[in-house]
Parts: structure tokens; C-alpha cells; sequence
């Protein structure tokens, strides 16, 4: 992609890449999972749901580790904008379980914030900023940056009163990875 936010350009080489990977007789998941995240960047919550609905279903016959995972995530992302909290929730414990078992870090910051913006909206704010804080250091630690995507979850997930924002955040910040995942299982329990 030439500049950033060429949308319709990402568009057309995703669907270049399904259609060549269809002609090799392959399935294309991937490119239809990339699909999907274009999607959600763009805030197109329908379309997004539907490319990872069809990247989920296409990589049950896979030996991807961590796509489908990604498709996943990406579900219940849009998923949460749509206001399904019921299987965002199963989604997101389905993903964050798959993540942590693989060790992919980056993907488990992406879950702990979509987690906690499930929790934010039912009500459960503390817990929610704690996950936001350990996210936040977890992403930090291995230098990525949040996508449009996550970042919109994040913000869902700080939509809070501010009086005990600071400490919950900082208690946040000092768990370590797999409390903040025991944390956030917990939680959707």
C-alpha cells in the first residue's frame, strides 16, 4: 500500500491475492482475514464480521497457528462495535486461550484490550482499566503500536468516570502477562 489509509487500493490487492490463491487452489484465508482487518480499520463492522466469519470457517481445515486466532479477534472485535457481546465474549476467551498457549504476545495486548472493553460497557470498570494498563506495558514492552482497530477498543475500554482511573491503570501496568490473562479470563467467566 502506497499511503497510509489507501483503503481501496489494500482492497483490491486482497482481493487480487484470494482470487490467485483460489486459481492455486488454496483458500485464501489469509488475504480474507486481511480483508476483515481492513475493514474494521475502516469501521465497517458488517463487512468485517462477514470476511472473518469466512477466514474462520476456511482455516478449520488449517495448520495456521495464530490466523486464525487473528480472525477471531478481529470477530469479536466488530463484533463488540455491533453491540454481540454475548459471542464477542466467547471469541475473545477462544483467542486470548489460543494466544497466550502460542506465546503471541501481541496478540494477547490486543485481547486484553478487547476484554476490557466488553468489561467497560457491562459496567466493570476497575477491572477494566487494570487490563487497559497491562495491555498498554505489554505492547510497549515489545515496541508495537495499536492499530486504528485496537485503538478504538481501547478507548471504548477508558470510557470511564476518572476518579480511580490512575490507580487502577498503574495496578494495571504491574502485572505481569499471564496474570493479566488469568485477569481477563476470569472476568468473561
Amino acid at each position: 500500500m502506497q499511503a497510509e489509509g489507501d483503503f481501496e487500493r489494500a482492497e483490491q490487492l486482497y482481493e487480487q491475492a484470494v482470487a490467485a490463491a483460489r486459481d492455486a487452489g488454496k483458500t485464501g484465508a489469509g488475504s480474507i482475514g486481511n480483508l476483515g482487518d481492513l475493514a474494521l480499520t475502516r469501521g465497517d463492522f458488517e463487512a468485517a464480521a462477514a470476511y472473518s466469519r469466512e477466514a474462520i470457517e476456511l482455516e478449520r481445515e488449517s495448520t495456521a497457528k495464530i490466523s486464525p486466532l487473528v480472525a477471531k479477534f478481529n470477530l469479536a472485535s466488530a463484533l463488540f462495535h455491533l453491540g454481540q457481546m454475548g459471542e464477542a465474549r466467547e471469541l475473545l476467551v477462544e483467542a486470548l486461550t489460543g494466544f497466550s498457549k502460542g506465546g503471541y504476545t501481541e496478540g494477547i495486548g490486543w485481547c486484553l484490550l478487547g476484554v476490557a472493553a466488553v468489561l467497560t460497557r457491562e459496567g466493570r470498570s476497575d477491572d477494566a482499566v487494570r487490563l487497559v494498563g497491562a495491555a498498554d506495558r505489554i505492547l510497549d514492552e515489545i515496541g508495537v503500536s495499536l492499530a486504528p482497530a485496537e485503538r478504538s477498543l481501547r478507548d471504548a475500554a477508558m470510557a470511564v468516570e476518572r476518579e480511580a482511573t490512575e490507580v487502577m491503570y498503574a495496578q494495571g501496568q504491574e502485572l505481569e502477562r499471564q496474570s493479566a490473562v488469568a485477569l481477563a479470563l476470569a472476568a468473561l467467566d
